[in-house]
């Protein structure tokens, strides 16, 4: 899946969030060994399109900050805090809004 950009899998996430049924960026922490092949390529886009959404809102200096924060925080959702001022919910709904917009091009 490498090299695959979220507009690809818009259309289902769009519908997935539409429907109550996104994934909880929380969620996606830890191993996804457990999970399907179905789940983890759904988790895959999921995850793909909070970092493009994190790239088109503030720029690649976001990821960058985000990912030296993940590595002196206890957990991500403070290296969030610490980085982009944001929350899960924060970055859910913006996830949701990427996606909804990818899906209209």
């Amino acid at each position: 899946m490498e090299g695959r950009r979220s507009v690809m899998s818009a259309g289902s996430l769009a519908a997935a969030a539409g429907q109550g049924n996104a994934i909880s960026l929380q969620s996606l922490e830890g191993s996804w060994l457990g999970l399907s092949q179905y789940q983890a390529t759904f988790a895959y886009a999921w995850s793909l399109a909070a970092i493009e959404s994190i790239v088109q809102n503030g720029g690649m200096s976001d990821v960058s900050r985000l990912l030296g924060q993940i590595a002196t925080s206890p957990n991500t959702e403070d290296a969030l805090r610490q980085s982009l001022r944001s929350d899960y919910n924060d970055l859910q709904q913006q996830t949701i809004a990427y996606v909804r917009a990818q899906d209209l091009r």
